[in-house]
């Protein structure tokens, strides 16, 4: 009986070692939960939660050894600021391999975000000037935007690099209506 109890936990224990390393939560410095992960070609882009202050970050887990993680460089630390929409944070280089660069956006938990779109066509339209655009658009011109819906709080992205079009984030509630964005260069900002 005893040796049917120390093989069971060590395996157990195997078992849950392997999931680990072959997950690459054991790859992101702190204690984290992995909230979504991508596969690409250097590994793992993924969005994460400190599970002691709750901010998110995203990290790049590069594959080693065919199926194991290792840590590629994040940024972390993240949260919405008061009275904002919601707070992106991405992190990257500007080396090959291609989708290389990682975005996470978390959104406030009253903003009706329900769907986050990367992308620009406005570069004429200044900060302050007022615009339109809807969900429809942004779904009708996929070789201009990317979208994703809001999972959690959450959506990320995975994309070629750091661009002012993959950098302009926008927001839309559950009927397409555009209510929030981050210009470029800007803060993010309810739209009225």
């Amino acid at each position: 009986m005893k040796k049917v109890l120390i093989i069971l936990l060590c395996s157990v224990f195997l078992i849950f070692g392997l999931y680990v390393w072959f997950t690459g939560i054991h790859a992101i410095p702190g204690k984290v939960k992995i909230i979504q992960s991508h596969e690409t070609i250097y590994g793992k882009a993924v969005l994460f939660e400190d599970k002691d202050n709750h901010t998110f970050g995203v990290a790049r887990l590069e594959r080693y050894l065919a199926f194991f993680y290792r840590f590629g460089g994040s940024s972390y630390g993240h949260d919405v600021k008061k009275g904002m929409p919601f707070e992106a944070t991405g992190y990257g280089t500007s080396d090959p391999p291609t989708d290389s660069f990682v975005i996470g956006v978390k959104v406030a938990a009253d903003s009706n975000i329900k769907y986050i779109a990367i992308g620009n066509d406005m570069e004429d339209v200044g900060y302050d000037e007022s615009y339109e655009l809807s969900m429809a658009e942004v779904q009708e011109n996929p070789e201009i935007y990317q979208w994703k819906s809001v999972v959690g709080h959450y959506a990320m992205f995975v994309v070629d690099e750091y661009t002012q079009e993959t950098w302009t984030i926008r927001g839309f509630d559950e009927s397409g209506n555009l209510i929030a964005d981050k210009r470029f260069a800007g803060q993010p900002r309810y739209l009225n």
